[in-house]
């Protein structure tokens, strides 16, 4: 089964023009094979995370604040990395993240 996927005529060019040689010569399987080349190559153009990034009048990048999760696991991996040196850093991020979800729970409880 094929999907089909829309992409710029823009971005298919550019790319095109990148992969032709003009002092080369073409035969049209060739052509075929670099315009493959160039539609696969254009949908992977732009693909991944869209974020908005905010920018100050200096032209400097607003980072956004931590959450009260990453300000969490950041100081329970740290005292865990303290308290437990020989578990590797996987086991210790399953174990901070049981942490948050107790911690998190118990403060639902105590506010409802």
């Amino acid at each position: 089964m094929s999907s089909s996927k829309n992409v710029s005529g823009k971005k298919i060019m550019e790319c095109l023009r990148l992969a032709l040689d003009e002092e080369n010569e073409y035969a049209i399987d060739d052509i075929k094979k670099l315009a493959v080349n160039a539609f696969k190559e254009a949908s992977k153009i732009g693909v991944g995370k869209k974020r908005i990034v905010k920018v100050d009048s200096d032209g400097v990048v607003i980072k956004k604040l931590p959450s009260k999760y990453n300000l969490f696991i950041k100081d329970e991996m740290a005292r865990m990395t303290i308290e437990f040196p020989d578990t590797e850093r996987k086991e210790l991020m399953k174990l901070a993240a049981k942490n948050w979800n107790d911690t998190k729970s118990v403060l639902q409880e105590t506010i409802t």
